[in-house]
């Protein structure tokens, strides 16, 4: 476990080439979960409580595009990145292409199902009588943008992957920026209700993918589409590193679901508002940790590629020391601020009341999250998917939904609230011992 030793020891050098990354990595997670939060409040300020919960309701539907292009972007970037580090720009390219093809063909055949089945999804997710009607509405217009979502995500991972993580940056600033902007003006100025949200995201997104694909051409990167080098063969290694990636997005949505089936039980339909407003700042938190671990990974992955494993294990220990002082930063702010927090969304007394001590129970969870994804990226930067699995699927699915169910029998809601942390702690537990097995550590 050498890797955890001397944790604050760094080399200048390359902690300078760290913070390189990290800037515009931080930056890009953080505005993209401005948009997820846009949504969130001027849902909730213009429509009420029932439109912020159809929009928790329809959260798993959203996150299953990202975490698809999770998959391909993460997953096909690290083995892209290693390539980079042997010299060989061919093989690197080919992954690049296939990860295009595969995400493509994924976005359409899931937006057309999602069409012809939108009412069957909605009711499946939660919605009822008083949500359906939004939830409808929302989704058919997410489902159209379902392949500008996941081609977005695909083109930024390889931009970074390329050496590029500045532009990256600026890509999702302006596809994030101008969603901001476009919720308030659709929502509040056009009063398009839940179509004008769903509309802004798939058109920011839609400009953040041209803006990087058009970058590629222009600059003549490595990162070009070639149908020639795509490569069949390499789908089910890109598949199987990116895994996790899939997972740490996509469980996210499943727990949405389990959380608010839950929740309905103890608060009615208030419960699916709570959950909205939690998980809202739990994007957030998430993505602060995401940004550090996501600056890491091209990183980690070239210097495997070079057999440095020296400067390997010193970006990870900088990943993993940036991404717990900015839990820690993020529960300090929450713990001052709890009830402004929820204000934000809606000052509803009734959903003040409940989600105030609700949200306080959960907070601890954004603190240990930076050791569990920092471990999971760290074994997918060097292509060990069996490893970032293993803790993908118990951060992100089994764990919360283990002691959610458990501990809400146990403890009532409370206990529901208290199952994050719990949960998360475990699979710390499991991440260092995965890392300690590690050899190259």
């Amino acid at each position: 476990m050498a890797i955890l030793k001397n944790i604050t020891k760094f080399n200048r050098q390359d902690f300078r080439l760290f913070l390189h990354y990290l800037i515009p990595s931080l930056t890009g997670m953080i505005l993209i979960s401005a948009y997820t939060f846009a949504d969130g409040f001027v849902l909730g300020q213009k429509l009420g409580e029932d439109a912020l919960g159809a929009l928790g309701i329809v959260t798993p539907a959203l996150m299953f595009a990202f975490s698809i292009g999770s998959m391909f972007g993460l997953g096909g970037g690290s083995i892209y990145s290693i390539y980079l580090g042997e010299s060989d720009t061919q093989s690197a390219n080919k992954i690049f292409s296939t990860s295009f093809v595969c995400a493509l063909v994924n976005a359409l055949i899931f937006m057309i199902l999602g069409l012809i089945f939108v009412d069957e999804i909605g009711r499946f997710l939660g919605g009822d009588s008083k949500t359906m009607p939004y939830v409808r509405e929302y989704l058919i217009y997410m489902f159209i943008g379902y392949p500008f979502v996941e081609l977005n995500m695909v083109m930024s991972c390889f931009v970074k992957n390329d050496q590029h993580p500045n532009f990256a940056m600026i890509t999702t600033t302006v596809g994030a920026g101008l969603n901001v902007i476009v919720d308030f003006v659709f929502v509040f100025g056009f009063d398009m209700g839940m179509m004008g949200a769903a509309l802004a995201t798939t058109i920011c997104q839609a400009i953040a993918f041209l803006m990087n694909f058009i970058y590629a051409y222009a600059q003549k990167l490595n990162i070009r589409f070639y149908i020639s080098n795509v490569a069949f063969s390499q789908v089910w290694r890109i598949i199987k590193n990116g895994f996790s990636a899939f997972v740490l997005e996509f469980s996210s949505g499943i727990v949405t679901f389990v959380f608010i089936t839950i929740a309905l039980k103890y608060y009615n339909t208030l419960g699916s508002s709570i959950y909205t407003v939690i998980v809202n700042w739990s994007i957030i938190a998430n993505a602060m940790v995401m940004g550090v671990t996501n600056a890491a990974q091209p990183l980690i992955s070239i210097s495997y590629g070079q057999k440095a494993y020296k400067r390997m294990s010193n970006f990870f220990r900088y990943s993993l020391l940036c991404a717990t002082i900015f839990g820690l930063f993020f529960i300090i702010i929450g713990y001052i601020f709890t009830s402004e927090w929820v204000v934000v969304f809606n000052d509803s007394k009734d959903l003040v009341r409940e989600t105030v001590p609700a949200l306080q129970l959960y907070m601890p969870t954004f603190l240990i999250i930076g050791v569990t994804i920092s471990c999971s990226i760290y074994f997918q930067s060097i292509e060990k998917p069996k490893q970032s699995t293993i803790i993908s699927l118990l951060h992100g699915a089994i764990l919360p939904i283990f002691f959610a169910v458990t501990m809400s029998l146990c403890f009532g809601r409370n206990g529901l609230w208290l199952s994050a942390p719990v949960s998360e702690i475990m699979v710390m537990f499991v991440a260092l011992y995965l890392l300690k097995k590690k050899k190259t550590c």
